[in-house]
């Protein structure tokens, strides 16, 4: 009987052990979280083993021992989607973007004693839509942010930063936009890099969605003869217009909106942008088209202040001189 006491009682420590063990082996593995930008299922597979099967649209955290390992994508066909060699470093903490479906953003929050001096408001922090981003640096990478934290010595008094809970948007939202604005009494067809993107019926407009980097652009006619050709640079979040031959010229009005606009400019003198063939107009809110009668705007009186609802906002858009 004493035998088999002790028998047992070694067989929980060496599971003690081992558990341990164990623990400690996970606890030291990088994290690494995937988020499925695909409308059906996949296999991940790491050094050319299975690893995870992942369903359409889901996130998964999942731990990758310190090293170099090559991460495999795979359609159900068995077809690769993508495939990259990664390093990793012990605890270390990465996000997998596969083909750069994603875009991702982290918040910004201050902390301090004194909030009424120094504000609190939350900053939007623009990580982007690599295939692999290391988040190791970042407060909080994958949990929200805390509502208090403690200051360490020589913080007091001021205000100090914490960044963290990092969030996916589809990276088709951060593409650059172009607005084709077609002068001729025809049709005409939209050419990017080769392939034709659009057809712009005679006397209107279209909006049409680029890739980041230098394009190449060309008007063509209904019948395929080039019209106007040039090679932009095409930045991330940016809108332009494409005023094929200079033939537009634009203006840039100004509105404001709220309950409370103490001076109203929406009849002052617009701003001439001119007639360039290739405008730049991020930061436009409405391209090509007239001001609403009303805007939607969400406010937050915890952090606008008790008069948040009061406030005016300013809205922006670019029209074509009339004729």
């Amino acid at each position: 009987m004493k035998r088999l006491i002790w028998i047992l009682l070694g067989g929980a420590a060496l599971a003690a052990v081992v558990g341990g063990l164990w623990s400690a082996h996970l606890r030291n593995r990088a994290f690494v979280r995937i988020d499925s930008g695909y409308s059906h299922a996949v296999a991940l597979e790491t050094d050319g083993r299975p690893w995870e099967e992942l369903p359409p649209g889901e996130q998964r955290m999942l731990r990758l021992a310190e090293g170099t390992h090559t991460l495999t994508v795979r359609h159900p066909s068995g077809n690769m989607l993508d495939e990259r060699t990664v390093t990793v470093v012990r605890k270390g903490k990465y996000i997998w973007n596969p083909e750069g479906l994603g875009w991702y953003h982290a918040e910004s929050r201050p902390y301090s004693t004194v909030p009424l001096i120094f504000g609190s408001n939350v900053d939007d922090v623009d990580l982007g839509a690599d295939e692999w981003i290391d988040v190791s640096s970042l407060d909080f990478p994958f949990e929200p942010l805390p509502g208090s934290i403690p200051l360490e010595s020589g913080e007091s008094g001021g205000q100090v930063r914490r960044t963290g809970n990092v969030s996916r948007r589809p990276a088709v939202e951060r593409y650059p936009w172009v607005w084709v604005d077609n002068r001729r009494d025809e049709p005409v067809q939209l050419e990017v890099d080769g392939h034709v993107e659009a057809r712009i019926e005679a006397l209107s407009h279209a909006k049409v969605r680029l890739a980041e980097g230098s394009r190449h652009v060309r008007l063509l006619s209904a019948t395929g003869d080039v019209l106007n050709s040039l090679e932009p640079s095409c930045e991330p979040l940016h809108q332009y217009i494409f005023n094929p031959g200079g033939m537009q010229r634009y203006t840039k009005h100004y509105r404001r909106y709220g309950t409370l606009v103490l001076f109203d400019d929406s009849n002052d003198e617009p701003e001439d942008l001119g007639n360039a063939e290739w405008l730049d107009v991020t930061g436009v809110a409405f391209v090509l088209e007239d001001f609403p009668d009303s805007i939607d705007v969400q406010v937050d009186p915890e952090v606008n202040g008790l008069l948040g609802g009061f406030q005016e906002f300013t809205r922006t858009a670019v029209l074509a001189v009339e004729k």
